[in-house]
């Protein structure tokens, strides 16, 4: 049996399997031959062409835990607005514009981020929406003394770095859909963080961090 490497991410959008592979920072498709294979629909043994081709460049490996496509609860909203904390404003604000100038490797910031999270986390639900909507707050602000253009991958390393340093266990979620476009976006539980819920809603998750 296989299971997915280290540091891939699997989404079925519309039973089409999508690959992403945070040390290459490159997504894969599936031919719809591979696709049935894959999924079952077509005879397969693990010296299927299949496998072992995905395995030679290291989208899987031998493992018990098979091919599983990724999952996040589904976010339903947003936190309810809160005032703007000075201070954590300009921090947020600092965090964006180093996030959009980082030219670093994928994966180098997948793991920065991940360190960022080894604090000791918020307990309290009401504490954790009340910041929550402070940093959304935050977060249009600062939208609108930098660029209008869409940084969602930057943007969205900032804020979940933001809200882990200050002890919310929030998510990086990457995204995928058909036709072909990726998004990236922070979640806390069904929350979204700096994004709107209507617009994730079109994206299939593909890898949480």
């Amino acid at each position: 049996m296989y299971e997915l490497n280290d540091g891939v991410g699997l989404a079925l959008v519309d039973q089409h399997p999508i690959f992403l592979d945070l040390k290459t920072d490159r997504y894969l498709s599936l031919s719809p031959d591979g696709a049935a294979v894959l999924l079952g629909a077509a005879p397969a043994t693990k010296e299927s062409p299949l496998f072992l081709g995905l395995e030679s460049i290291g989208l899987v490996k031998n493992g018990p835990s098979g091919l599983k496509p990724c999952q996040i609860a589904v976010a339903t909203g947003s936190a309810p607005p809160r005032k703007v904390q000075f201070e954590s404003l300009s921090l947020l604000l600092l965090r964006l514009i180093r996030a959009r100038l980082d030219q670093r490797a994928l994966l180098k910031r997948v793991t920065d981020l991940k360190k960022a999270g080894t604090i000791a986390q918020t307990k309290n639900r009401d504490c954790a929406l009340s910041l929550l909507g402070s940093v959304e707050t935050e977060a249009k602000a600062c939208r609108t003394l930098l660029s209008s253009t869409d940084k969602c991958l930057p943007d969205a390393f900032a804020i979940a770095t933001h809200l882990r340093r200050r002890g919310v266990d929030a998510k990086l979620v990457f995204g995928v859909r058909l036709p072909f476009a990726a998004h990236a976006w922070v979640q806390v539980d069904d929350i979204v963080v700096g994004d709107r819920p209507d617009r994730i809603l079109a994206f299939t998750p593909i890898l949480v961090v």
